[in-house]
């Protein structure tokens, strides 16, 4: 009954029934719920029928998934029980021989948030996956494929993830609940730019009005074969009526259109080009006349030009006759005698154009 000793006696046992566990990064195992054969090695014929392993603790042989060899630690000591159980404390297990417990990998959720990005043309996302559940201490490599659900600019886009899997030393010990997920982040409007729209030379009009080229526009920051380009809403607008070489024009209501034109954002609303207003052609000037005079021995004749009209002259602008001179066709005293008339030339506030 072990009083004599001051060392418990051992006992040997073999294993039996398996016993399993979920991976936690030891090689410890709770033996509760296994079973002992008949311990042998009493002395004086004393005997026992079972050993009380409800709170022993077992060693694997591999802390990793699989299944191994476990036996006894050796702390704490299990009891043997005799058969009437009562703990027989003179006794320890000693040597046992190997029992098969299988350990199995430990379940990860997964947690995974999404980059933002400025629109690229592509469905192309990165993202971070995090596994939830690791044991402390330990690391995995953890791989995957993620695409936007769409191409298009906008705020927390779905982003789809696939084929998560886990690699590295301690990947073997883990199991993903699921190998997709899901999660959002925003793609950015992409910047572009319009740079090289002309302007029509014209003939003057009356108006500021500019006729534009936008054939001519170039969009900087376009991405590949997007449906995007500039729309015909564009103004152009001379910095004012008159004519001149080289004229200022400025542009404005600069806007997109196409099926791509939501993917980005104008970096200019406005520009200016330069254009040509070239004079408009008076054909003809009419209602002019002569003074009569008395004679005076010579052909001089006094225009009156009060009345005169400009074919060609645009409607509301001011135009007189600032020069010009008359001649009798001689010297000689007549009536409704023709006067020539030379040296026309234009005035008023609209002349120059």
């Amino acid at each position: 009954n072990g009083n004599l000793w001051s060392d418990a006696a051992t006992v040997s046992a073999s294993l039996a029934g398996a016993v399993t566990k979920v991976y936690d990064g030891t090689a410890d195992i709770a033996m509760a719920g296994a079973t002992l054969g008949t311990p042998t090695g009493f002395l004086f014929g004393e005997a026992a029928t079972s050993v009380d392993l409800s709170s022993a603790t077992g060693i694997l042989s591999s802390k990793n998934v699989g299944t191994g060899v476990v036996g006894l630690s050796a702390t704490p000591l299990p009891p043997v029980l005799d058969t009437g159980s009562v703990p027989t404390y003179g006794y320890q297990i000693g040597a046992t021989s190997g029992n098969i417990a299988t350990v199995t990998a430990r379940p990860l959720d997964i947690s995974a948030s999404g980059t933002a990005k400025i629109y690229d043309g592509t469905t192309n996302a990165t993202v971070t996956v995090t596994p939830i559940g690791l044991v402390v201490g330990e690391t995995v490599i953890v791989s995957s494929t993620a695409a936007f659900a769409d191409k298009n600019a906008g705020l927390a886009k779905p982003i789809n993830i696939n084929d998560i899997t886990l690699t590295g030393p301690n990947a073997g010990n883990y199991s993903l609940k699921s190998t997709s997920a899901t999660t959002g982040a925003d793609i950015g409007r992409a910047g572009i730019s319009v740079a090289g729209i002309t302007a029509e030379n014209k003939v003057y009009d009356g108006t500021t009005k500019a006729n534009l080229v936008l054939g001519s526009a170039a969009l900087t920051g376009k991405i590949g074969a997007d449906d995007v380009a500039l729309a015909s809403g564009t103004v152009g607008t001379f910095n004012n009526k008159n004519a001149g070489v080289a004229k200022p024009v400025n542009v404005t209501a600069i806007s997109l259109t196409g099926a791509d034109a939501g993917n980005y954002l104008l970096q200019n609303t406005t520009a200016v080009t330069n254009a040509t207003i070239t004079q408009a052609d008076i054909s003809a000037i009419t209602g002019i006349t002569a003074d009569n005079k008395v004679y005076d021995g010579t052909t001089s004749a006094t225009l009156a030009t009060g009345s005169a009209s400009f074919a060609g002259k645009i409607s509301g602008d001011t135009l007189v006759v600032a020069g010009g001179s008359g001649t009798f066709a001689d010297k000689n005293a007549g009536l409704a005698k023709p006067v020539s008339i030379t040296g026309l030339s234009l005035g008023g506030a609209d002349a120059v154009n």
